[in-house]
C-alpha cells in the first residue's frame, strides 16, 4: 500500500513536502481535494514518475539537482517478493520503523521531516513492524534510483555498519516496481488511447501483458499426433508449439525451392544474409499480429466508436470498462494502484454519484488502491471508508488528512465551503439521476443499514439506489435540500421515481421544520419505530411518541446470534471468546433487542451474565457493526429466509401510485451505491 511520499522542487512543490495519502487502516481510497493549482494533480503525476520516468518537471524555484520524489510503502510481509535477503529487507524496513530525527541535522528544522515522523508514527499504531514492512524508495534528478530522500546518507551508512552490500538498494527499487502496477489516468487523457487493447493503462487493469499472450499462445508446447502436422516419421505423438511448426514449414518450403532452382544450377540459393537469423522469433510476429490484429479491434459503444462519443460519454466508457475489469476478483500479477484525475471532468451532474461509487467499489469491495482528485463533493456525505487529503496554500503548502468516517458525521472538519457543496451536489446528482432515468432512491443511515435493506428489499423496489448518509444529522439535511426543488410543480412533473429517507428513533430527537411527505410519497422522511413486536413508520413530529429502535433491532434474533458467535470469533480477545462461549438466545425471543442491550442473548450461568455488557460494548463498536451486517446478511441468504415482513411498510412507500413521466431505467438494482 502507497501510504504516503516526499516530494521536493517537483511541480508546485517547492522545497521538500510531505503528502499523506492513506493510513490503510480506514481504506484504501484516497481522495485529494483543493482550489486549482493547490497540487493535487502534482502528488499523482509524481508517484507516476517515480513508476515510469515519465519526465521531470521542476519547480521555478528550486535546483535541479536536488529534486527527488520518495513514495513511503506499507507492505505485508506474506505478500513481498524480493532478490534481496531477508535480513536486508529486515533492516531497512526497522530503520524506517525507527528512524528519527537523528538522522539528518535538518530534520528537527523543517515541519514536514516532523510531519513524515509523526505520520510514520500514528502508522505504528495500527500495524507493527513483525508483519509489514515500511519502505521509504525514492527517485533522485536526473533518475537515480536508490535514493532515500533526506535520509540517504544515514539508510546507506547503517547497510555499510551492517555488511550488507549497498548494491542490494537498487534491487529494492525495482523489486517495489514489481510488486505495483501503477496506472495513471489523467484529466486530459485520450480515451480512446486509454481502451486500446495494446495500451499499458488496459492491459495493466486487465492484469494482462498482450505481448506475453501473444508470445505463450506462439510458444507453448502442446501435444498433438504426428501425421496432423504431416510428419512421417519419429514418435505418434510430437511437441508441438505453433512458432516450431511455422519455422519447420516454412524452412521446408526453402529446402524444396532451393532443390528446384538446383536442378538447373547448384549455385543457386535461398539463405539468410550475414549476420541474420534463420528462424522467425515469436517477436517477430507478435508486432504484427498486435499491428493487424489488435489495432483494428476498436472498441465500441452502442456500434459507435468511442472517440466519436461525446467527451462525458468518453469518460463513462472509460470508467464502465475500468470497473468491470477490476470487479472480476483477484489480481494474479501486481497489486494495482489506479490514479484518476478528477473523474467528474466533463459529466452530467446526473453521473457524478455513481461513477464515484463505483470507484470507492474497487477499493473497498474489491481491494484495490484507488487515488483521485476532485472538485465534485457529493461523494463527502456518502463514503466512509478511505481518506480525504485538502490541500491549500493560505500559509504555505499544507495537507490535513481526515478519515471519511470522521467526515461524514463531522464535516465541520473541513472548510465550510467544502461541507456545504458536498450536499449541493450529492442533491444535484439526486436529483438529475430522477429527470434523466427512473430512479427510486432510499436514504439511510450508515453502510450497515445499507446491507440490511440491500438484501431484504432484493426484487421489491424497481431501480433502487440505497444511499448511506453517515448519520442522521445527514439525512435530514439531505431531505431538507430536496424538499424545496421537489416540492415545485414543474418538478413534479419532469421526475421519475421517489426518494424515501429512513432514519432511527435515537435518543436524541430530530425534528425537521418540514416532515410530511411531499404528494404521492415523492419525498417521505420517517423514523423506524418498534413498539411491543410491532414496526411502524414514523413522522419526524416533535408530538409523537418515541420508543428508541435501531435497524439491528429488527433482525432475527437467531440468526444474530449465530452472527454475533462468528464476528466474536473472528475478531473478539480471548475473554470475549470465552464468555460467547457461555452465551444463547433468550427463550421467545424474535428480534434481537439490541437498543435493549441485546435482550434475546443472555447467559448460560449468573457469572456469564453478569459479563454480558462486555459483550454489548463489542457490538456497539462502528467497525463492529459493520462487520456483523455482512456476516448477518450472508447467514440470512444461507437460512433461505423469505424478507422480515416490516420490510413491507418500507416497499409500499415506493410502489403506491405516483404521477411521472416514461424514463429509461437502469435494471431492478442499480449500481449506483456501494454493495
Amino acid at each position: 500500500m502507497l501510504v504516503g511520499c516526499l516530494i521536493k522542487h517537483f511541480k508546485v512543490y517547492e522545497n521538500v513536502v510531505f503528502t499523506p495519502i492513506t493510513r490503510g487502516i480506514d481504506g484504501a481510497l484516497s481522495v485529494f481535494t483543493g482550489n486549482n493549482g493547490v497540487g493535487k494533480s502534482s502528488i499523482l503525476e509524481a508517484v507516476d514518475h517515480f513508476f515510469h520516468q515519465t519526465g521531470w518537471v521542476i519547480n521555478n524555484n528550486g535546483k535541479k539537482q536536488d529534486a527527488y520524489i520518495a513514495p513511503l510503502f506499507l507492505i505485508p510481509k506474506a505478500d513481498f517478493k524480493s532478490s534481496s535477503s531477508n535480513d536486508f529487507l529486515e533492516l531497512v524496513s526497522q530503520y524506517f520503523w525507527d528512524v528519527s530525527e537523528s538522522a539528518n541535522s535538518s530534520i528537527s528544522q523543517n515541519k514536514s521531516l516532523q510531519e513524515f515522523l509523526s505520520y510514520r508514527d500514528s502508522i505504528k499504531k495500527s500495524y507493527k513492524s513483525e508483519t509489514h514492512y515500511l519502505f521509504l524508495v525514492g527517485v533522485k534528478y536526473p533518475n537515480e534510483t536508490n535514493h532515500f530522500a533526506t535520509f540517504d546518507s544515514d539508510i546507506k551508512k547503517t547497510i555499510e555498519e551492517s555488511s550488507h552490500d549497498e548494491g542490494q538498494l537498487q534491487n529494492l527499487y525495482k523489486d517495489i516496481k514489481d510488486h505495483y502496477s501503477y496506472v495513471y489516468i489523467p484529466v486530459e487523457s485520450s480515451t480512446q488511447e486509454v481502451l486500446n487493447l495494446e495500451s499499458f493503462e488496459l492491459q495493466e487493469l486487465m492484469d494482462k501483458d498482450v505481448l506475453d499472450e501473444i508470445d505463450n499462445i506462439l510458444t507453448k508446447k502442446i501435444k498433438v499426433p504426428r501425421d496432423s502436422l504431416g510428419l512421417k516419421n519419429g514418435p505418434a505423438v510430437v511437441n508441438f508449439s505453433p512458432l516450431d511448426h511455422i519455422n519447420s514449414s516454412l524452412n521446408e518450403f526453402i529446402k524444396e525451392a532451393n532443390k528446384s532452382i538446383q536442378l538447373l544450377e547448384k549455385k543457386y540459393s535461398f539463405s539468410p544474409a550475414k549476420n541474420q537469423k534463420k528462424n522467425l522469433s515469436a517477436q517477430d510476429i507478435r508486432d504484427r499480429v498486435l499491428e493487424e490484429y489488435f489495432s483494428k479491434k476498436i472498441l465500441k459503444k452502442d456500434n459507435k466508436i468511442i472517440e466519436n462519443l461525446s467527451s462525458g460519454e468518453q469518460r463513462i466508457a472509460l470508467f464502465d470498462i475500468a470497473y468491470s475489469l477490476l470487479s472480476q476478483g483477484k489480481r494474479t500479477n501486481k497489486n494495482l494502484i489506479l490514479a484518476i484525475d478528477e473523474p467528474e471532468a466533463s459529466m452530467h451532474m446526473s453521473q457524478c454519484y455513481r461513477q464515484f461509487i463505483r470507484l470507492s467499489e474497487v477499493s473497498r469491495k474489491f481491494g484495490h488502491q484507488v487515488l483521485m482528485t476532485t472538485h465534485w463533493y457529493g461523494f463527502l456525505p456518502v463514503l466512509d471508508v478511505g481518506y480525504i487529503n485538502h490541500i491549500d496554500h493560505l500559509d504555505g503548502i499544507q495537507i490535513a488528512q481526515h478519515p471519511l468516517k470522521s467526515v461524514t458525521s463531522d464535516q465541520k472538519t473541513l472548510p465550510d465551503e467544502i461541507s456545504l457543496k458536498s450536499m449541493f451536489d450529492l442533491v444535484s446528482s439526486v436529483i438529475g439521476m430522477m429527470r434523466s432515468e427512473t430512479a427510486n432512491w432510499l436514504v439511510c443511515e450508515g453502510v450497515d443499514d445499507q446491507f440490511y435493506l440491500k438484501e431484504f428489499l432484493k426484487g421489491k423496489v424497481k431501480n433502487l439506489c440505497i444511499l448511506p448518509m453517515g448519520g442522521i444529522d445527514n439525512v435530514v439535511k439531505l431531505y431538507n435540500y430536496l424538499y424545496t426543488p421537489l416540492a415545485e410543480k414543474n418538478e413534479e412533473k419532469s421526475i421519475s421515481g421517489k426518494v424515501v429517507c429512513i432514519t432511527d428513533t435515537d435518543n436524541r430527537p430530530v425534528h425537521p421544520a418540514n416532515y410530511k411527505s411531499l404528494k404521492d410519497n415523492l419525498l417521505t422522511l420517517r423514523r423506524l419505530q418498534l413498539k411491543d413486536g410491532d414496526l411502524s413508520l414514523v413522522d419526524l413530529n416533535p408530538n409523537t411518541i418515541r420508543h428508541i429502535t435501531v435497524i439491528e433491532d429488527l433482525l432475527d434474533a437467531e440468526i444474530f446470534f449465530k452472527t454475533i458467535s462468528s464476528v466474536v470469533a473472528d475478531f473478539g480477545n480471548d475473554s470475549l471468546k470465552d464468555l460467547m462461549k457461555n452465551m444463547k438466545v433468550a427463550e421467545n425471543s424474535t428480534y434481537t433487542g439490541f437498543s435493549n442491550s441485546i435482550d434475546s442473548i443472555e447467559g448460560k450461568d449468573m457469572q456469564s451474565h453478569k459479563r454480558k455488557s462486555e459483550l454489548v460494548e463489542f457490538v456497539a463498536r462502528h467497525d463492529i457493526k459493520y462487520k456483523i451486517s455482512e456476516v448477518y446478511v450472508e447467514k440470512f441468504k444461507d437460512a433461505g429466509k423469505e424478507s422480515p415482513e416490516w420490510i413491507e411498510s418500507i416497499s409500499s412507500l415506493f410502489n403506491s401510485a405516483t404521477s411521472s413521466t416514461n424514463k429509461s431505467s437502469q435494471g431492478a438494482h442499480q449500481s449506483c451505491a456501494p454493495a
